[in-house]
């Protein structure tokens, strides 16, 4: 039989510490469920970053990425200069998993009015939520999705907190939970939202997620998922940093407590030693597929920022030791 002490002192808890239900961040339904939360894949491996460098006119701003059951789907905050080699802010389509990502199938073009900055994506039951934010103000963009064709459906404001503005970092459908972090190199702890009955609104609980350690990797926060099994699994990325490596942190939902994290190589093997790593780890997701023969779950997307030409993407998926506790 498994202990229920034994589980807790995986994240982090001493034998004999209290522990209370109603402090944390994420409450399983049943006993079961919560036990099975405190357990994490022991390890993570890099599979395949098929094709490779993808250099293409849609490449442009990548920010996140999502699968549908059927499509890969990336979104694009588009051209930074408009009046040169110009890009819309979109949603790209790919058919199916064949990889090669050359030409989109479908292209989503995002333009309701007050549009700024638009991030990683989010998808469950057939609608996608993309991240957007427009000084202070953060927002979730919700799509209909229907086999690839998005239609564009309401936004979903998210308020500030203490005067900043905050970034998704991971949603709990199943409970209605928004996870969001404040923007900044050091996070600290994460807020914790709910979703309206509808799923029109998204209001603060004034209940947070202390992190244990804290985000602080100097990088930015550029997204993450609420997995399966009740973990967030956050990504951290900036550009222009001397380590070559940027992560993916696996945090228990639980009691924010690290669990493991994977690392994800930031420049091209067999780079020049000592470069400045010129790629930056963007929005990750969780999708149980198959790529180039082999079982992945969790894919990243890195972009590499050129200057006088259309940006390039790696698109890397990993696989964990235990699947099953992602």
């Amino acid at each position: 039989m498994i202990s229920y002490r034994k589980q807790l002192s995986k994240i982090g808890y001493q034998p004999g510490e209290e522990v209370h239900y109603a402090k944390f961040g994420y409450r399983p339904t049943s006993l079961r469920k919560a036990m099975s939360a405190m357990d994490a894949p022991h390890s993570y491996a890099l599979v395949t970053e098929a094709p490779g460098r993808i250099d293409e006119s849609w490449t442009e701003e990548i920010q996140g990425v999502v699968w549908d059951g059927a499509h890969w789907l990336f979104s694009s905050n588009g051209s930074g200069t408009p009046s040169v080699n110009p890009s819309p802010k979109a949603i790209y389509t790919f058919n199916g998993n064949n990889g090669k990502f050359k030409s989109p199938d479908q292209t989503f073009v995002i333009n309701p009015a007050g549009i700024n900055h638009i991030g990683p994506m989010y998808y469950h039951g057939n609608i996608v939520y993309v991240e957007h934010w427009i000084g202070e103000q953060a927002s979730l963009l919700t799509y209909q999705n229907n086999n690839g064709t998005l239609s564009y459906q309401n936004r979903i404001n998210i308020e500030s907190i203490n005067g900043g503005r905050v970034g998704v970092v991971g949603i709990d459908f199943e409970n209605g939970i928004v996870y969001t972090c404040p923007v900044g190199l050091v996070i600290p702890e994460l807020y914790i939202h709910k979703f309206s009955a509808d799923h029109t609104a998204i209001q603060y609980t004034n209940n947070t997620l202390p992190l244990s350690p804290k985000l602080n990797e100097d990088c930015y926060v550029q997204g993450g998922f609420f997995s399966p099994n009740g973990h967030l699994y956050i990504s951290s990325g900036r550009g222009g940093i001397s380590s070559n490596y940027q992560y993916i942190y696996c945090y228990s939902a639980l009691n924010g407590k690290l669990i493991n994290k994977i690392e994800v190589l930031a420049e091209k093997q067999g780079g020049i030693t000592g470069i400045q790593a010129k790629q930056e780890l963007e929005g990750i997701c969780y999708a149980p597929v198959t790529r180039g023969g082999k079982a992945v779950q969790i894919h990243a997307v890195l972009l590499e920022n050129i200057a006088v030409s259309k940006d390039n993407i790696f698109f890397k998926s990993f696989a964990a030791s235990e699947p099953d506790l992602i």
